[in-house]
């Protein structure tokens, strides 16, 4: 059990502690800090790249896989339930995920929280979509496509094409549209 709280985020300790601070900062400082503390995309590819396969255990005992979803469009979404900009996306995400039905999916993956933190939030907000605890490998096989080669900062969500292919990630929190936007690329 001890292992499933493990800090595998460099650095996310002190994020955990200085997130209520960013908060504040963020509404003291108005959606311009806001919009420059989340606009940019990080990973960009020339060519997509095959996303790193993962089996996890989803916080409802289950297991998801990635291959799971083979066919379909997905968005891996890192994320805790302490950081208020990946709680901010999830309303969207869950109309997102109930509009595109069958031809796409979030996989919510906690990372850096505690298992049962994570399960009752998922309960409570009514989250659609599989939701697994992240464990350090998924945290380094995706990170490594990240600017600096590693998964420094939530939310992170990495945009995955019908083929398994990253075609891109962002770092930081998305609308609605955005989300929208790369959803219906993905799917057409």
């Amino acid at each position: 059990m001890r292992s499933q709280s493990k800090n595998y985020l460099n650095g996310m300790k002190p994020l955990r502690t200085f997130a209520p601070i960013l908060a504040l900062a963020l509404l003291a400082f108005g959606f311009a800090a806001y919009h420059l503390s989340t606009a940019t995309v990080i990973a960009r590819h020339a060519e997509p790249v095959l996303a790193p396969a993962f089996t996890l255990e989803t916080v409802d005992g289950k297991k998801v896989s990635l291959s799971d979803f083979k066919g379909k469009g997905v968005i891996v979404n890192f994320w805790a339930t302490w950081c208020p900009p990946c709680r901010k996306e999830i309303p969207d995400m869950i109309e997102l995920q109930k509009a595109y039905a069958g031809k796409f999916t979030f996989i919510g993956i906690a990372v850096n929280d505690k298992p049962e933190n994570v399960a009752a939030y998922v309960k409570e907000k009514g989250i659609n979509y599989p939701v697994a605890m992240g464990n350090e490998k998924v945290v380094i096989d995706y990170g490594k496509f990240l600017e600096g080669g590693q998964l420094r900062g939530i939310p992170t969500s990495f945009v995955i094409n019908p083929k398994g292919e990253i075609v891109t990630a962002f770092v930081g929190a998305r609308d609605k549209r955005a989300f929208e936007s790369v959803i219906q690329r993905i799917v057409q």
